[in-house]
This record gives structure tokens, C-alpha cells and sequence, in this order.
């Protein structure tokens, strides 16, 4: 077989487009990383003067749109994981960011691909409407490690009050779901200050684009994790 032949050539060919590919992906990756911090940088800023126009305009602009869901009556539908404020909502918008769910399958089944920074992982921010009214928005990111556990960060704005059993206005919580599901959830209400509201919407995406990853939530939310940890050991 000489170097020329048709077969070298054409493995050339698969390999050269193997590389552009990847390459594609790394920056697509990258691009997207940025896309979901400067939505999530928007979003925090939002008020309870926010009128389902300005949503609209607001999701345009990142390529959003309004998500379609059945009556909040239909109670088999946990549309916020238990918030409640915000499953009264009867409008909801959401922006997507990350890699399409197609990529995120071939990410998940080729973990080698993490040398490359390529990991599964998605982010999302949504606001909750009720006649026509803010009643809360949310900002999430997800990613998955090669053994297949998930990394999940989420935060939740609330213009109303938290649905605790005291006056919080910042409220963090940390735990495992089914072995394999590391969650940090926060919610801050409309009363909390600009300084909690800042930590708690201060989002730090960049692990999932470096070959090692997110190792938990707390890489994600970082100033939050740390108020997790103070609020942990003063209570133990």
C-alpha cells in the first residue's frame, strides 16, 4: 500500500475532519459558556416590575422563548422542583445554553472527550409569570461527570416570601439525591439585599469547559457554597 493510495487518502480525509470537528466543538463549547454567564449577568437584574413584554423581548434577544406546560391544576407536573411560588405561575420563558442534546449524548458516551474540556452540561434560566406579573426567575446549570453522576447548581429569585418556616431572605441548601445527584439549591426573596442577591447570582461556568470538570456545585456557585459551609457549621 503506498502512501498515496486511495485509502490513506481517505483516512487522511476522516481524520482531518475528526479534527475540525473537535475543534468546532471546543469553541462552540466555549462560545456557549459565555452566552449562559452573560444571561444569567442579565437576569439577576430583573424586578417585580417585569411585565411578560418585557420578558418577551428580554428571551428574544438570547434566542429564548416561552415554554408551553399543562394547568398548573394538573399537580402531576412539578414544574419548579417544589418551589411553590413559582408552580403557581401560568406563564413560563426559558433561555437555553450548552451543547445540543445530540453532542451532549455522543459527550456522554465517549468520556475520553474530557481531556479536550468536552463534558455534557447545560444551563438554563426561566421566569415565572402570574397574570402577567414576575413572580420569580431562576438560573440552573447541570453537567455530568464520566462515571455519570450529575453536578447540579440552581438559584431561585422569589418576590415573595421564602417558603420557609421563618423570616429568611437568603436560604442554601446542599445534598444528594439518589446517590448520584450532587444538588446546591439557593433562594433569595425580594427582600434580600444586593449583597446576598449578588452572591447568590454569581454563576462560574468555566469548570465545564477544562478537562477536569465540575467536581461539584460548589465550582458552579461558589460564593454561595461558601455560604453553605458557614451556615453548616453554625449549626453543628
Amino acid at each position: 500500500m503506498t502512501k498515496n493510495s486511495p485509502i490513506h487518502k481517505i483516512v487522511g480525509s476522516v481524520l482531518v475532519l475528526v479534527v475540525l470537528a473537535l475543534l468546532g466543538a471546543i469553541i462552540l463549547d466555549h462560545h456557549e459558556r459565555r452566552r449562559a454567564q452573560h444571561v444569567a449577568a442579565q437576569i439577576k437584574l430583573l424586578g417585580i416590575e417585569t411585565t411578560g413584554i418585557d420578558a418577551t423581548q428580554i428571551i428574544q434577544g438570547f434566542g429564548g422563548r416561552k415554554v408551553e406546560f399543562p394547568s398548573p391544576k394538573d399537580r402531576s407536573v412539578n414544574l419548579v422542583l417544589g418551589i411553590s411560588p413559582c408552580s403557581d405561575a401560568d406563564a413560563v420563558y426559558a433561555i437555553s445554553s450548552g451543547p445540543k442534546y445530540k453532542l451532549n449524548r455522543i459527550l456522554a458516551h465517549f468520556p475520553g472527550l474530557d481531556r479536550l474540556g468536552l463534558h455534557p452540561w447545560d444551563a438554563s434560566a426561566s421566569l415565572f409569570f402570574k397574570s402577567q406579573k414576575l413572580i420569580c426567575f431562576s438560573e440552573t446549570a447541570r453537567t455530568w461527570q464520566p462515571n455519570g453522576d450529575a453536578v447540579f447548581a440552581q438559584v431561585y429569585m422569589i418576590f415573595s416570601p421564602l417558603p420557609t418556616s421563618d423570616a429568611k431572605t437568603y436560604n442554601v441548601s446542599s445534598l444528594r439525591l439518589r446517590g448520584n445527584i450532587y444538588r446546591l439549591e439557593v433562594s433569595v426573596s425580594s427582600k434580600s439585599t444586593v449583597e446576598e442577591r449578588e452572591r447568590a447570582f454569581t454563576l462560574d461556568l468555566r469548570c465545564v469547559t477544562t478537562s477536569a470538570g465540575c467536581a461539584s456545585p460548589g465550582e458552579i456557585m461558589p460564593l454561595s457554597w461558601q455560604r453553605y459551609l458557614q451556615t453548616r457549621a453554625a449549626t453543628n
